[in-house]
C-alpha cells in the first residue's frame, strides 16, 4: 500500500519531504470550490424557477376551472 504509483504521486521531488496524496490534492481541491458553489447556486435557481412556473400553471388551470377564492 506504500507504492508511490498506488497512491497517485510521482517519484520525483526533493527525497527528504514526505510525500502525501492529500497534499498533492489540496491545490486542486481549493481551485474547484467556486466552480461548485456556481453550480450549486444554478440548480437551486433552476429548481425554485420551475417550481415557481409550475405554481403559476396550476393557479391558472384552477382559476379557469373556476376554482377561485
Amino acid at each position: 500500500m506504500s507504492d508511490p504509483a498506488i497512491l497517485g504521486i510521482s517519484e520525483s521531488g526533493p527525497k527528504n519531504e514526505e510525500r502525501s496524496p492529500m497534499k498533492s490534492r489540496s491545490h486542486h481541491h481549493d481551485a474547484r470550490w467556486p466552480r461548485r458553489l456556481l453550480w450549486l447556486v444554478t440548480i437551486w435557481t433552476a429548481s425554485v424557477l420551475c417550481l415557481g412556473i409550475l405554481a403559476y400553471g396550476l393557479r391558472l388551470i384552477m382559476r379557469a376551472a373556476g376554482l377561485t377564492t
